[in-house]
Parts: structure tokens; C-alpha cells; sequence
């Protein structure tokens, strides 16, 4: 099962944080009694303030660290232009916990009821109002992650209802980068970042650009005329000029691997990611598996669907739930606290209904671990 995205706080907003927090202490606007938090004043003591004013990173415990996140939150300041809007939450009404399921597919109702109201929730998260203090360019990039997020579980969900599951699992590959990527932004605040981000997009378009520039006939086609001054007007738009732009700005932020491992998804990307290349590709695996049958030493078409397995949803479900809890934290922070009891109350109902599964599933295999069978193909009996 993957873990949900940790926050991490990039250097120089730890910093800023830390700083902010001290001064709220020192003019008296946050008080502790010692006896009743003592862990969380003995980890304040040990905090060192060097020379230049910045601290020492090294001797900040985990009470601090806590603290540091929640910094913003205690001056929040809501955006003037929406100070009469309010958010009416849906109720956490989820299946019971402890009901009798004796199959898979009790376990799917379960999970895609469930679900849907995680749907509600993404929803509502992505249009979350941001706070005033957010940079406007940082804010775009995160909101249409969380957006495309939504989009893409939503439609994984569908497919599952469907019984469309090798369909689903292509789009649970994009879902499992795109929520690599938005966890990686969401951890990182570095404006040149964001830079980063828009001229990894633009790469294609400059090369589409030079590729038609290299074919250039005189006169040009009209087709190629009209594609080469899309690529450009793209460029501009987005404050660059085309000399400014090459193919290796794709690579922002290093690989979905690293990417994955610095916010703590590594095992997204081992079983959500990556074995999900057969479906998105079509390799042998995926054509033995999903699309062919074998009869009497001969393969043959297999027209029907595989069926879902509750594992799909329980994994990405999770890890979805951990960022847009983390999004509004980011971007809203003001309004997170209800919002983010909610989430975090959802995702442990998920999580629970995994370990649940997982019981079953090893006791009706006969109390062996669950491994993909001559039948079953690997990736589909895993959590995620």
C-alpha cells in the first residue's frame, strides 16, 4: 500500500517558517505551559539560532516541525474578493466497517460507494477559494493538478463500474504520475521550480517548431504554416521566447522515480506506475493476460473484460486522499482543519477496509500470502 504524500518543507520555507514561529513566541501571540506540553517546550530549547539569524535544521524535533507547519494557519488571512463564502461539507456516511463480506465483489460495492463520496470530496477540494498569500503562478500549476487528479480517478472509477478494468488500470498509470508530480510540487515552493515546469511543456512545442522548420518548404504548406505559429504563440503566451526553449527543459524536477521517492511514493511508483507500462503499452504481458485466451496449446481472441479487483480502488483512493488533503494545507490553509479531519477520517475508513480485504483474501487462498496466479496478472492482486 502506498503511503500518502508526507509533507516536506523545502529549506528556505522552513526557514521562513521557523522565524515566523520564534516571533509569534518571543511577542507573546503563542504561549505553552511547560508542564502540560513539556516535549513540545524541551524541543523548542533545543533549537539553535545561528550566527546569520537562520537555524540550525539539524535540531529541529518533530514537535517543531509540527508547529512550522501550522505557522500560516494561525495568521491566516482569507482572500478579501470571497470573505462570504462557506463550505457546506457532505456527511462521512460510509458502510460499516464490521459488516459480513464474503466475496470480492461485497468488497467492491463497498469500496466504489465509498468512493463516491471521495469524489464529492476532490471536488470540492479543487475548488477550494486560495488563501491571499499564495503566488498566483504556483497556484495555477497546483490547481490544475488537483483537478486533473480528480478528473482521472473519477473516470477510474467509472471504467471499474464498468467492468472495463485493463482500460482502468491504463488511466491508473497517469493517475499514479500525475500524483508523483503533484506531490512533488505541492513539497516543493521554489519559484524557478514553477519555471522549470512550464518550459518542460513547452520542449514539445519547440521541437515540433524545429521539425517543421526543417521541413520548411517555400511556400509552406498551410497545415505546417498554422502548426509552426501554434508552437510559437504557445511559447510566447507563456512569457518565453523560442530561443530560450530546448528539448532537454522536458525533464523537470528529475525522473517520476526520484520524484517519487523524494515525497515518499516510492510505492506508488513500484506498483502503481510501473507495472502499469503493459497496459499503457501493450506488451505480451498485457495481450496474454487481457486480450488473449489459451485453449488447447493455441491462443485465441478474449473479447470479455477482466473483472475489477477491490485492490484497484483501495490503493489509488488513498494516495488521492493524502494529497488533496496536503492541497488544502497548501493553498487554503484557513479552511483546511475541517476539510482535513474529513480527509484523513476517509482515508483511514480506506485503509481499514484494505487490511479487512487482505484478511479475506489470505484466508480464503488458505492462509497463504496472495500471489499472482497462472491466471491472474501481476499488478491486479496488489494494493497499490
Amino acid at each position: 500500500m502506498a503511503k500518502s504524500a508526507a509533507p516536506v518543507l523545502e529549506a528556505s520555507d522552513f526557514q521562513r517558517r521557523l522565524k515566523r514561529l520564534f516571533e509569534l513566541i518571543e511577542t507573546g501571540k503563542i504561549r505553552f505551559i511547560e508542564d502540560q506540553v513539556p516535549e513540545t517546550v524541551a524541543a523548542l530549547k533545543r533549537v539553535k539560532r545561528l550566527p546569520d539569524g537562520t537555524f540550525d535544521l539539524s535540531t529541529v524535533d518533530g514537535p517543531v516541525r509540527a508547529l512550522c507547519m501550522t505557522v500560516d494557519f494561525m495568521e491566516y488571512r482569507a482572500n478579501p474578493k470571497f470573505d462570504h463564502a462557506t463550505m457546506d461539507l457532505p456527511p462521512l456516511s460510509l458502510p460499516r466497517l464490521d459488516a459480513l463480506r464474503t466475496s470480492d465483489n461485497a468488497f467492491l460495492t463497498d469500496l466504489i460507494d465509498a468512493s463516491n463520496l471521495v469524489r464529492k470530496y476532490m471536488m470540492m477540494v479543487a475548488s477550494v477559494i486560495p488563501d491571499a498569500s499564495i503566488d498566483s503562478a504556483r497556484y495555477a500549476i497546483l490547481a490544475g493538478h488537483a483537478v486533473r487528479l480528480f478528473k482521472l480517478y473519477d473516470t477510474f472509477l467509472y471504467l471499474i463500474v464498468a467492468d472495463r478494468s485493463e482500460m482502468a488500470m491504463i488511466l491508473l498509470r497517469a493517475l499514479a504520475e500525475t500524483a508523483i508530480n503533484f506531490a512533488f510540487l505541492l513539497n516543493n515552493n521554489d519559484p524557478n521550480l514553477i519555471r522549470t515546469f512550464h518550459k518542460a511543456s513547452l520542449a514539445y512545442e519547440k521541437k515540433l517548431w524545429d521539425e517543421l522548420e526543417q521541413r520548411r518548404q517555400t511556400p509552406p504548406l498551410p497545415i505546417e504554416q498554422r502548426m509552426q505559429d501554434g508552437a510559437k504563440r504557445a511559447i510566447l503566451r507563456a512569457g518565453f521566447k523560442l530561443e530560450e526553449i530546448s528539448w532537454s527543459d522536458r525533464n523537470w524536477g528529475g525522473d517520476v522515480s526520484s520524484k517519487a521517492r523524494t515525497t515518499d511514493l516510492i510505492s506508488l511508483y513500484e506498483f502503481a506506475f510501473r507495472p502499469m507500462s503493459h497496459n499503457v503499452h501493450g506488451t505480451w504481458h498485457d495481450l496474454e493476460f487481457h486480450h488473449l485466451e489459451h485453449k488447447d496449446g493455441q491462443y485465441h481472441p478474449c473479447l470479455h473484460y477482466t473483472d475489477a479487483q477491490p485492490q484497484l480502488i483501495e490503493g489509488a483512493t488513498v494516495v488521492c486522499l493524502g494529497l488533496v488533503r496536503l492541497y488544502v494545507q497548501v493553498v487554503a490553509s484557513g479552511q483546511s482543519l475541517e476539510i482535513s479531519l474529513r480527509l484523513q477520517d476517509l482515508e483511514e475508513w480506506f485503509r481499514q477496509m484494505s487490511s479487512l480485504h487482505e484478511t479475506f483474501v489470505t484466508a480464503s487462498k488458505g492462509n497463504k500470502s496472495v500471489q499472482a496466479t497462472d491466471d491472474e496478472a501481476p499488478g491486479v492482486g496488489n494494493s497499490t
